[in-house]
């Protein structure tokens, strides 16, 4: 099992989960319009962490070890997008409810991370198929799906567009990128800690650049592997 990268511990100040996408022109007519092709497939999944703070000496030996482990692109791992602001979460009031500490099974290469008391539940409706870019969504616990959330299928992670029909609590949803694999009626879908498979940018390292040899802040940019 592949391990997660600990940006539960590392703490970025920013995280950007993106698609990447790729399209060509199709040509301009005589009429001046221009026919835009996505030769992409869909997109693949970016994951750009920005200030990672070492400020500490663990913070450090924490780094060293990841950038061993990633090699420079040549390891595979899990990446959080960190999105639990945007997710379908418990509203109390006009806010919603604040969230748990984060467990995870190892202190450096954890296989397993989650918050320690699960709020959201939701399902997949409905047997769908590899490729499809509509999914049938049922929140079991949490609020409605609205469009704009990140889900976790396993080893992939998807964008909800936008929700096309609701019923009760199932909405029927467009998604980006389509399904990297077929789900299964009733398959868990996560909203709280999803990763995607990744490998950091080729050559990149994450050794921080340490002022006075005591503090420093690194970045990283993930890119989905197959």
């Amino acid at each position: 099992m592949l391990p997660i990268f600990p940006a539960h511990l590392l703490n970025p100040d920013s995280v950007t989960p993106r698609l990447d996408r790729r399209t060509i022109s199709g040509g301009v007519a005589l009429s001046g319009d221009e026919d835009v092709i996505a030769t992409d497939g869909g997109g693949r999944v970016v994951v750009e962490y920005g200030d990672m703070a070492s400020d500490d000496p663990a913070m450090q030996r924490l780094l060293n070890q990841w950038d061993g482990y990633l090699a420079g692109g040549a390891a595979l791992c899990l990446v959080p997008i960190v999105s639990f602001a945007t997710a379908p979460r418990v509203w109390h009031g006009n806010a919603p409810r604040p969230s748990f500490a984060i467990a995870a099974n190892d202190p450096v290469f954890p296989t397993s991370v989650a918050f320690q008391v699960r709020t959201i539940a939701a399902v997949n409706v409905g047997a769908t198929a590899l490729r499809a870019t509509t999914i049938s969504i049922r929140v079991d616990a949490g609020s409605p799906i609205v469009g704009g959330e990140w889900f976790g299928t396993g080893e992939r992670v998807h964008s909800i567009v936008r929700v096309v029909s609701r019923s009760g609590s199932t909405a029927v949803c467009q998604i980006r990128p389509p399904l990297r694999a077929a789900l299964p009626d009733g398959a868990p879908l996560e909203f709280e800690w999803p990763v995607v498979k990744a490998r950091v940018t080729p050559g990149a390292s994450l050794v921080p650049q340490l002022a006075y040899g005591m503090f420093g802040d690194v970045g990283a940019v993930f890119r989905e592997a197959p």
